[in-house]
């Protein structure tokens, strides 16, 4: 395992989890070694993210034996913590992690494959991080459920078009209801202006457009589902208000994204 200081620079050397507290050790297994603190909707909210391979990294500190606080240009969020097994030493010349956006029907290929992933909090990675079961052993066989959380293998609702994207998408909503190129709804026919791959979203989920009339998202307590657009659409605009921007939490927008479906606009 590497040793770093304030101020050097990693990158991870296979898929990563970021979390959001420092206290590794407590939070996989707690008092009883088979625990996970998980809030009252089942979530085990220190997870923020999954570090694809070849991410840079840079160390702010050190707060625990191989705990390390860090920042990257890939996620933008409060006090960041990765276990130091999963980086190996780099420069501030390396370079940042390469990023191309797959093809539109490979994404759609893709997206069919995930049905019936399970809802992981902070998840974006579907082969899950089984080194962290290696790391943070439990002291006696887990439940199942537990087990899939505690490998983190699973997406969250952004985190499933992360995955699909091979980390070419923001990784947030509140970066998603930005990104790509609006679609006006305010006062129209929904369905009828949206294109395979558009995302309905506002901050808190998204859900992704595949055809005409079927959408895919990452649900908790159903995980990568399949539904019905006019249906999910229709559950949508009982709490939720289309808007052709984003300004306020009781807003919902339509992003276009992918290059091939802008190019159709």
């Amino acid at each position: 395992m590497y040793h770093f200081e304030c101020g050097d620079f990693a990158k991870t050397i296979a898929p990563t989890p970021v979390l959001n507290s420092p206290d590794f050790q407590k939070l996989f297994g707690g008092e009883d070694g088979v625990s996970l603190p998980l809030d009252d909707q089942g979530l085990f909210r220190p997870l923020e993210t999954i570090f694809l391979p070849e991410t840079k990294v840079k160390i702010t500190g050190r707060s625990s034996r191989g705990i390390y606080s860090i920042v990257s240009s890939e996620y933008i969020a409060g006090k960041l913590f990765i276990d130091a097994r999963f980086l190996e030493n780099a420069r501030d010349t390396t370079p940042e992690r390469v990023v191309r956006t797959p093809k539109a029907e490979k994404l759609i290929t893709r997206l069919e494959t995930l049905l019936g992933l399970p809802y992981v909090w902070g998840g974006n990675y579907s082969k899950g991080i089984p080194e962290m079961l290696e790391f943070y052993p439990p002291t006696k066989p887990v439940d199942p459920h537990i087990e899939t959380i505690w490998s983190m293998k699973g997406v969250d609702c952004s985190g499933l078009l992360y995955e699909i994207t091979d980390g070419a998408t923001p990784r947030n909503t509140s970066q998603l209801i930005n990104y790509g190129l609006p679609v006006k709804i305010a006062g129209k026919d929904i369905i009828s202006q949206l294109k395979p791959l558009d995302l309905i979203v506002w901050k808190g989920h998204t859900i992704i457009v595949l055809d005409s009339t079927l959408a895919i998202e990452s649900r908790p307590g159903f995980g990568v589902v399949k539904t019905s657009l006019k249906e999910r659409l229709d559950e949508v605009l009982q709490t939720k208000t289309p808007a052709d921007s984003w300004d306020t939490p009781s807003d919902f927008v339509v992003r276009r994204w992918h290059p091939e479906m802008r190019s159709l606009w």
